[in-house]
């Protein structure tokens, strides 16, 4: 059981960073409220709806305001736009595995508006499961024990659970647990149940074979990456890079 930070742990990528401006703050939030109005259409109640509480903690985590969270929720239910969640998969340079994770109402629109920015800038669409297959899936927490934080009691606790592995952050306050994503909801009413508070819970991708490729390669993957995020129906992007 490893508690150091991982290379591809999320800390070391965290998605809390302050929004250098307001217009990226704006589409910060346009992206997280997205996430809460589909996880809502599945139910309005978040302890009903395991997809909902998820996306209400991360757009809190994020920075959204209560009262906008709350409107999402609300809209979803006289949303009259088809919004759905897609997955693309597609391959960088030097064959590196990309999953591309969109909620759009318009799949033409968007899987063309994600290959004309692979295409120009050195990565290619790549066939349904032939990049999935290169990753795990893996549901994550990020969470804040109870009591005493240098206590070895909670621990203790926390290795009795169903868990793969967890990682503390820099200022040793918050905790990354790892659980197989089917077993996600089990573990954060157990975790809940022994105090700890959490404050954000996902499904995220780790490489089954990290891929550790030369510079050049990686800094052309940095860029590919970045230009997709900026694309208005993408929610996240993973890489099988270590």
């Amino acid at each position: 059981m490893a508690h150091e930070m991982s290379g591809h742990s999320k800390w070391a990528k965290i998605r809390h960073q302050k929004a250098e401006n307001d217009a990226k703050r704006g589409a910060i939030f346009t992206k997280l409220l997205r996430e809460v109005r589909i996880a809502a259409k599945k139910g309005s109640d978040p302890e009903m709806n395991f997809s909902l509480k998820s996306a209400i903690q991360k757009a809190k985590s994020g920075g959204v305001p209560k009262e906008k969270i709350e409107s999402a929720i609300k809209s979803s239910k006289s949303d009259e736009s088809l919004l759905e969640e897609v997955f693309y998969e597609a391959y960088g340079a030097g064959g590196v595995g990309i999953l591309i994770k969109c909620i759009t109402d318009n799949k033409n629109r968007t899987f063309s508006e994600v290959r004309t920015v692979l295409d120009k800038n050195g990565g290619s669409i790549a066939n349904v499961g032939s990049v999935r297959f290169l990753f795990r899936e893996v549901g994550e927490i990020i969470t804040e024990p109870p009591g005493d934080k240098d206590s070895i009691e909670w621990e203790e606790k926390i290795l009795e659970l169903d868990i793969e592995d967890y990682s503390f952050d820099a200022e040793g306050n918050k905790v990354l647990i790892n659980t197989d994503f089917q077993n996600l909801a089990k573990t954060i009413q157990e975790l809940e149940g022994l105090g700890f508070i959490i404050f954000e819970s996902y499904l995220t991708f780790y490489p089954k074979n990290p891929l550790d490729p030369p510079f050049e390669v990686r800094e052309k993957i940095d860029s590919l990456v970045s230009k997709i995020e900026n694309l208005d129906d993408v929610q996240e992007i993973w890489t099988n890079l270590s």
